[in-house]
């Protein structure tokens, strides 16, 4: 590990699943931090794509990937910051997914960069932010 911690959103989880090499070796190679909604992202994911028997094997896969790394979850230090991300990207007339906001709030809170691919992060002033 580098000592570096990250936050990740789900398309870089997506990307894990669909054999990504480099996020694989970036994943572990670095401290992890997964926000709870991401979470609750990949396991739609899973409960959406299909067969119960495809269903269960997706399942299995995020419990083992879920395993490797620190899970957080939304407090009220999080919920401050997503009333003030909300709140000025409504003002700027701006809007994001709402589940975005929170996982940007998550950012804020931990003080850390988050991994994405996802352009609107942009519109979120003083997010540290970037792709692998």
């Amino acid at each position: 590990m580098t000592g570096e911690a990250f936050l990740i959103d789900t398309n870089v989880i997506n990307d894990f699943f669909r054999g990504d090499k480099g996020i694989k070796e970036n994943l572990s190679n670095n401290n992890i931090l997964i926000p709870s909604i991401v979470a609750g992202e990949i396991y739609f994911g899973a409960y959406a794509s299909g067969s119960l028997k495809s269903i269960d094997n997706k399942l299995l896969q995020i419990e083992s990937f879920l395993e490797q790394f620190q899970l957080v979850k939304v407090d009220k230090e999080t919920s401050q910051a997503y009333g003030v991300i909300k709140s000025t990207l409504k003002k700027n007339g701006t809007p994001i997914p709402e589940n975005d906001i929170w996982i940007a709030a998550f950012a804020f809170q931990y003080e850390l960069t988050l991994i994405t691919k996802d352009r609107h992060f942009d519109l979120i002033k003083e997010l540290k932010k970037q792709i692998w």
